[in-house]
């Protein structure tokens, strides 16, 4: 040390006070809404080991408010996308507004979640349940924003395991039980394929950085993998649509949405989805270049192969839970089809992502309104429930007629952007196709409806499925007039998204 010049030591240090001086404040600013959902969620715990279950629902609302608006400079005032935490996570713009939108399906379903509770007199539930969907939403970031694909793992296992426990919150009840061991085995096989994938990608590329990945000449790794390159993508392929519930990696979706809490099914079905297209989209973006046009027309395939399985066995669905549970599957063949539409598409998914959680949530939470015992599930039982209780008929009209795709509301617009962004892509046939399986879908949505509004009452179920809080009753009508309003003027949204995603080189270069 005595030989060393005193300058250059010096200069080192004064270098290494400068890079923490920036990791100090870029790097807090940067991760700060994730590190509040997490810092919220452990409150929320310390709440609950207390026994303090009145203020947990507000606290977890507080929480994740908190983190939104942490998120929304970089949103508000249009910015490029950035790196941060060693280059492993987006964050600002785009990154930026894929965060909010992920905790706004924590958002609105806290309030339908404490309601459900207290009518099920499972209130000191309330303190796992509130800080596992704050844990899942620190995941559910991470996996969406990830540059790393085992930062990509992480987030999907933090998301994961949270949502495994809460499919089987009711701890007495066996089918929430077997829901969350079935999601649990199945989601399991499902993370080691991914797993696999990873390591495969690691073996040929050196590196598990995706835009490392994007640099690195396709015939490069083609030409030394012949082997491993198609399986590698197959298997991270598989591990995306088992989340995502495509066909044919859907078998766990009826049985988990039938034995979850039914307003916890609208969170599950909504955040995790969104990460999950998000992140599949990024990666499928890092890795076309090395697969041309081939893995482009794999997930055209399997999205076509959703909407088809999805539709038809849903009109087959007496019971409501299920038919929403197999109509999520079409649904998610519409995202996949934007996903393969390419940079467009992606954006398509997202905009469709967004009102798909207004619907979803909204719609579980109708549904949990009325949720005495399981024959309320069976919608067959609701005949003439329409006309006797108008404020349920008028909102569940809306929120089948948007999930069918009906203009002028929400979901019309939705897979208008989804198909138009599908034929850019040259997916044609796709579309059209996925526009004929859309009847199917009217068929059994336009189904509840009839039997809610024209067939004849039965009096010995009705009065029991009548009565609706109206402090549930008033988020959902919020819900249904915001589903309305999009799809009636959808322009601010979609523009102020193609100004964010303009600027976001991560999703929109190829």
């Amino acid at each position: 040390m005595q030989n060393q010049n005193p300058i250059l030591i010096s200069l080192s240090e004064l270098k290494i006070k400068k890079i923490i001086m920036e990791f100090n404040s870029q790097f807090i600013l940067d991760t700060l809404p994730a590190l509040s959902l997490l810092g919220f969620g452990l409150i929320v715990m310390l709440l609950d080991a207390f026994k303090n279950e009145k203020i947990t629902s507000v606290v977890t609302i507080l929480g994740i408010l908190i983190s939104m608006l942490l998120a929304v400079p970089g949103v508000v005032i249009p910015e490029e996308i950035r790196l941060t935490f060693y280059n492993q996570i987006y964050t600002g713009g785009l990154a930026g507004l894929i965060h909010i939108l992920l905790c706004l399906s924590g958002l609105l379903s806290v309030p339908f979640i404490t309601d459900y509770l207290q009518k099920n007199n499972q209130t000191h539930l309330q303190g796992e349940i509130f800080s596992l969907i704050l844990f899942s939403s620190v995941g559910m970031n991470l996996l969406a924003t990830a540059n790393d694909l085992m930062m990509t793992f992480i987030g999907l296992e933090i998301m994961s395991v949270s949502l495994y426990i809460l499919a089987g919150s009711f701890k007495k009840d066996l089918r929430s039980n077997e829901a969350s061991l079935k999601y649990f085995l199945l989601g399991a096989f499902a993370s080691a394929f991914l797993l696999l994938g990873i390591s495969m990608v690691y073996g040929m590329t050196g590196t598990t950085m995706l835009d490392r990945i994007t640099t690195i000449d396709p015939n490069l790794i083609k030409d030394k993998f012949p082997v491993l390159f198609y399986p590698a993508i197959a298997l991270i392929a598989i591990g995306f649509l088992f989340k995502l519930s495509a066909f044919p990696f859907h078998v766990w979706t009826p049985d988990v949405y039938t034995g979850a809490p039914t307003p916890l099914v609208g969170f599950m079905a909504t955040g995790s989805k969104m990460a999950s297209v998000i992140a599949f989209g990024f990666i499928l973006n890092s890795l076309l270049p090395q697969s041309g046009d081939k893995l482009s027309q794999v997930i055209a395939i399997l999205a076509l192969l959703s909407m088809i399985y999805g539709n038809i066995v849903a009109a087959q669905q007496q019971n409501i839970k299920r038919l929403l549970a197999y109509s999520s599957i079409s649904h998610t063949g519409y995202m996949l089809l934007g996903v393969a539409g390419g940079p467009e598409g992606y954006k398509a998914a997202i905009f469709y992502m967004l009102i798909y959680t207004f619907m979803t949530i909204a719609a579980f939470a109708l549904i949990s309104s009325i949720e005495n015992k399981e024959e309320d599930l069976n919608y067959q039982n609701w005949s003439g429930l329409g006309v006797k209780n108008i404020a349920f008929g008028l909102i569940m009209s809306i929120l089948m007629f948007s999930l069918a795709g009906f203009p002028p509301f929400a979901g019309f617009i939705g897979k208008y952007f989804v198909f138009l962004s599908a034929v850019k892509g040259g997916f044609v046939v796709h579309a059209v196709i996925g526009i004929l399986t859309s009847v199917v879908g009217a068929y059994y949505y336009l189904k509840v409806l009839v039997t809610m509004f024209f067939e004849k009452p039965k009096d010995n179920i009705q009065p029991k499925t009548l009565k609706i809080r109206k402090n549930i009753l008033i988020p959902i009508m919020v819900l249904a007039l915001i589903i309305v309003i999009i799809g009636i003027i959808p322009a601010p949204i979609s523009s102020y998204l193609d100004i964010l995603y303009g600027k976001a080189g991560f999703l929109a270069k190829l």
